[in-house]
């Protein structure tokens, strides 16, 4: 009996050791939590309506009079700073697909500040919906690289953007202006030096990637956006980066791969449109049942390459499909 008393008042002791030593951990911890002196971080920008943008951080912001908002060179007081975000709003529409220019100091409760610059484009609230419907990516100087997207709901272009990557990841891309698309249009754009009154003609005028690649419709040119739609190239013929030849390509195609926008594989390239045959009359093409009934199944089986001199920009796809011998 004596035994496990002693037992008993060892294990106590041991007891009373661990919660001693926790409630020291806990108030070191206050005590440094309560000397901070690390300044806000930005989270995001974006655009939630045509009359309003938001501001997020990753903590708690001081009051609105310590902070200063400035929206494309003007000052602006018609904001809330509620918790961890600023919200300003106006009554005045503006133009979707608009970018805009944001300078603004924050300051956390423990008066630690930050300044940043920045842009946000304005939320289309009325987007069409659309897909990619014909691609070339081996033009010439007479006829260049370009994408043609068909719209299949009708609505606002403004701020989609058809690009070679992410946004964050791209060579080249066309942000679409306030246009007001009706359903079975085809737009075309170019990304080469080509000059057309009836092209939208991309930033860099870079071009595509002729053999690997990628080629996104976003839904705005913010770092969050969403992809519309999205084709996978390759002539597969490359040993390196899953057949991709490039590691920006192959990061590129995970990802869309990984968010369900196109089939998963090993090596990726296997699931990608063959773009062996191609040339810059033998394009990508959408297959398409009657009238502008597109077929749309995140995978390469949605697209063939035409004919030679099969090209049709502007205009609803041949059906004419390029016979391997």
């Amino acid at each position: 009996m004596k035994k496990k008393k002693y037992l008993y008042i060892i294990a106590s002791v041991f007891i009373l050791l661990i919660v001693s030593c926790e409630s020291k951990i806990i108030k070191t911890f206050n005590l440094l939590e309560n000397l901070d002196s690390i300044p806000p971080k930005l989270k995001y920008i974006e655009s939630n309506s045509p009359y309003s943008i938001e501001i997020e951080f990753d903590e708690r912001l001081n009051l609105k009079e310590k902070t200063h908002l400035i929206i494309d060179n003007k000052e602006k007081t018609n904001y809330k700073v509620n918790k961890n975000k600023i919200t300003y709003y106006q009554n005045e529409k503006m133009i979707p697909g608009e970018k805009h220019y944001i300078k603004l100091k924050v300051e956390d409760l423990n008066g630690n500040s930050t300044f940043i610059e920045s842009f946000v484009f304005t939320k289309n609230t009325d987007m069409a919906d659309i897909l990619i419907s014909e691609v070339s990516t081996k033009g010439t100087s007479k006829n260049c690289d370009k994408v043609e997207i068909v719209v299949t709901k009708s609505g606002s272009l403004a701020g989609i953007v058809v690009s070679d990557g992410f946004n964050n990841n791209y060579n080249d891309r066309c942000v679409l202006p306030d246009v007001y698309a009706n359903e079975g249009d085809f737009y075309v754009i170019s990304f080469k030096n080509q000059e057309d009154d009836d092209m939208f003609i991309s930033e860099n005028k870079k071009g595509l990637s002729s053999n690997n690649g990628c080629v996104l419709l976003l839904d705005s040119p913010s770092y969050n956006a969403k992809v519309i739609d999205c084709i996978i190239y390759s002539n597969k013929k490359s040993e390196n980066c899953e057949g991709f030849a490039s590691e920006k390509t192959l990061e590129t195609a995970k990802s869309l791969s990984n968010i369900g926008l196109w089939e998963k594989a090993y090596p990726l390239s296997e699931t990608a449109i063959n773009s062996t045959y191609e040339t810059s009359t033998r394009t990508i093409n959408r297959k398409y049942i009657k009238d502008y009934f597109f077929i749309d199944s995140n995978s390469n089986n949605d697209f063939y390459i035409t004919v030679t001199r099969g090209d049709t920009f502007g205009y609803i796809n041949t059906k004419d499909e390029y016979l391997i011998d």
